[in-house]
C-alpha cells in the first residue's frame, strides 16, 4: 500500500468527532482526546500552502480553546514539501512532538508467529467494556472516557476488540479495525505490572489470525519512535517501516494542552 491508502485507512480506522475539509488537508477535532483526532493533516500529495494552513489551522483551534498542531509526514515522496512545511513551523514556534512510525505487513506473504500459550485469559469486549478495560490498563483519567467512547462509535470498518485478563483485572489490550482489505491495530497495551510475559505478543498474533480469517492483505500500526520495545515487538511480527511523522504544536492563549 502507498502512503495516501495508509492514512486514508487510519483516519478512518480512527475517526474524528467533527472534521472540516481545507484546500490543502483537514482539520480534525476531539476535545483534545489524541493528536491523531486533534490536529491538521495535510494532504499527502503535498499540494498546500504552507502559510495558509498555518493560519486556518490556528484560528480553527484557537475557537476550540485548543493548542494548534499539525502533522508533518516524512518520506521519500513528501519529502519536499512537508520539508518546507515542517521549516516553517520551526520558524514560528511550534514544537516537535511524538516522533512516529507507521509500519506495515502483507499478511499474504508472512507465516503466522507461532507463540506459547500463557495463563491469562483473552476475551473479546463490546467497544464501550474494550476501552473501559484500555483506559484501566494506560491509567487514564476518567474525565477522558466519554470521548474515547465517542471516537470508537463512528469508527468506519469492522472493530474486533481484546482484553487480556487474570483472574480479576485487565492486564493487556488491543484492537483491530477491517476496512475492505485493511486491518489497523490500534490499543496494543500492557499493565506494568505485566511487562514481560508475552501478553501483547498474544494479542497481536489473534488479531492478525482475525483479519486474515476475513480478507485482510495489508496490515499497519502505528508506534511512537522511542518505543523500543514495542518496535522490537513489532519486527518480530514481520512489520516493516513504510514512512513516518510527527506532530508540530502551538500553545495558544489558554489553550488546552492535546493528550498523547
Amino acid at each position: 500500500m502507498n502512503i495516501q491508502e495508509i492514512e486514508s485507512a487510519a483516519r478512518m480506522a480512527w475517526p474524528a468527532i467533527e472534521e472540516v475539509e481545507l484546500e490543502g488537508g483537514t482539520l480534525r477535532y476531539a476535545s483534545g482526546v489524541s493528536r491523531r483526532s486533534n490536529a491538521l493533516i495535510p494532504k499527502v500529495s503535498g499540494r498546500f500552502c504552507p502559510q495558509q494552513l498555518i493560519s486556518e489551522t490556528e484560528r480553527f483551534y484557537s475557537a476550540k480553546g485548543q493548542d494548534a498542531v499539525i502533522k508533518v509526514l516524512t518520506a521519500e515522496k513528501a519529502n519536499s514539501a512537508f520539508g518546507k512545511l515542517d521549516k516553517l513551523l520551526e520558524e514560528v514556534k511550534y514544537q516537535k512532538q511524538a516522533p512516529t512510525a507507521v509500519l506495515g505487513l502483507q499478511l499474504n506473504q508472512t507465516p503466522m508467529l507461532k507463540l506459547p500459550k500463557t495463563g491469562f485469559h483473552l476475551v473479546e469486549n463490546t467497544k464501550d467494556d474494550w476501552i473501559d478495560a484500555w483506559q484501566a490498563v494506560r491509567v487514564f483519567k476518567p474525565v477522558r472516557y466519554d470521548s474515547h467512547r465517542q471516537l470508537l462509535r463512528r469508527i468506519s470498518g469492522t472493530v474486533y476488540c481484546l482484553v487480556m485478563h487474570d483472574d480479576q483485572n485487565p492486564c493487556a489490550t488491543g484492537m483491530a479495525v477491517l476496512n475492505k482489505k485493511t486491518l489497523g491495530i490500534f490499543g496494543i497495551a500492557t499493565s506494568k505490572n505485566y511487562h514481560g510475559q508475552g501478553l501483547a505478543s498474544q494479542i497481536i498474533s489473534e488479531l492478525l489470525r482475525w483479519g486474515r480469517l476475513r480478507g485482510a492483505g495489508f496490515a499497519f500500526l502505528q508506534v511512537e519512535e522511542r518505543n523500543l520495545p514495542a518496535l522490537a515487538l513489532y519486527k518480530k511480527f514481520g512489520f516493516t517501516q513504510q514512512y513516518s511523522y510527527w506532530y508540530r504544536v502551538k500553545e495558544m492563549a489558554e489553550g488546552r494542552v492535546i493528550a498523547p
